[in-house]
């Protein structure tokens, strides 16, 4: 019996493994320290929400942008959600097998992907940042690239995915994001509301709501709207305002002294409007620019800013906030409460409801 072989019945022996490059192992320990970096910052974020006490001091970047709509998906904290993402991609770093290492692009490019999301609604939708958000974005981002940079230099995957250090990442995560909550405990929750030691009282049997405002401050300027419309409802309710410009803010002075010679015409509620409601530094020139859109007479207007009239209200003004107890702005006193921090539609409701 002839046995004959021919070259297309041949088997060609299975490609040979190729040794796991260092850099390799490097790009997961970078895509693994910066899961647990996000895990850290979301674990701040979650800590409000578990034992009441949060990291971000009231009217802060981070107080404005947990305060936002965007600050839940469905009803369920974005902190959470980050946490539980993060928890998933620590596991994707460390799992075995080639299915993993395939499934890497994706989870990092949608790691990536909602990373740029949400810096562009803090920047251009809030406008606020999140010191403890930024983190987590950025660390997103680093995560995702790692992963997108594993999976090319093993291209084409014929190099084996061992466990990387499973129980050792799995400890990690847990006291992550477990820890900065426990650390959140120890610290004084700062309430949103503080009772006073000196209740405002009312005018003509109104309530009267005085309002501690810096005009160039965008937490100032959006809790001024917020108010605006609430208080359409509340004609039992009287503004008291007093301006407090901050001396980081390079136009607050200047705009400060616009709206106190404004309110010697009687304009000050339109003035004050008309600045908020346009997303543009109040300069002096800006400011003078809305006295004459409002019909003002001018010539009193420029003698006022001259004067020490505008001066002497906003030196009482200080003086009244560091007595009842200077913590940021905005600030809102309404008879024996007082509200720290941007009042959004949800806390300005529930703020004036409890006050008929």
């Amino acid at each position: 019996m002839n046995h004959r072989t021919t070259e297309a019945q041949d088997t060609p022996p299975a490609p040979a493994p190729r040794p796991v490059p260092k850099h390799v192992h490097a790009t997961r320990w970078v895509a693994a320290l910066a899961a647990l970096t996000a895990l850290v910052a979301s674990g701040m974020l979650i800590a409000p929400h578990v034992v009441g006490s949060s990291f971000c001091a009231p009217g802060a970047g981070c107080d404005v942008v947990a305060k936002s709509s965007f600050s839940r998906i469905l009803g369920v904290p974005v902190a959470y959600l980050g946490a539980i993402a993060y928890a998933i991609g620590l596991a994707a770093v460390s799992a075995p097998g080639h299915t993993s290492r395939k499934l890497a692009p994706a989870v990092g490019g949608v790691a990536i992907v909602s990373a740029l999301s949400f810096l562009y609604l803090q920047k251009f939708v809030i406008g606020a940042w999140c010191i403890f958000c930024v983190v987590v974005d950025l660390s997103s981002i680093v995560f995702g690239a790692a992963l997108i940079a594993e999976w090319l230099a093993t291209r084409p995957h014929t190099t084996p995915r061992h466990p990387f250090f499973p129980t050792p990442i799995a400890i990690s995560g847990v006291l992550a994001v477990s820890l900065p909550v426990f650390a959140a405990t120890k610290r004084p929750p700062p309430p949103p509301v503080r009772t006073l030691e000196v209740a405002v009282g009312k005018q003509d049997g109104k309530l009267v709501l005085r309002e501690f405002v810096d005009l160039e401050c965008p937490y100032c300027r959006a809790t001024h709207q917020v108010l605006r419309e609430k208080l359409k409802a509340r004609p039992d309710i009287v503004v008291e305002r007093h301006h407090v410009p901050l001396p980081r803010h390079r136009y607050a002075h200047e705009a400060a002294v616009a709206a106190c010679c404004a309110s010697e015409q009687g304009a000050e509620e339109r003035f004050i409007d008309a600045v908020v409601d346009q997303d543009v530094d109040p300069t002096a020139p800006f400011c003078r620019g809305v006295v004459e859109k409002l019909g003002l007479d001018v010539a009193k207007f420029d003698a006022c800013v001259t004067s020490d009239r505008p001066t002497k209200r906003l030196a009482a003004s200080k003086a009244l906030l560091d007595k009842t107890g200077f913590v940021g702005l905005p600030t809102v006193d309404l008879e024996g409460e007082r509200s720290l921090g941007l009042l959004d539609d949800a806390h300005a409701e529930a703020f004036l409801g409890r006050h008929r």
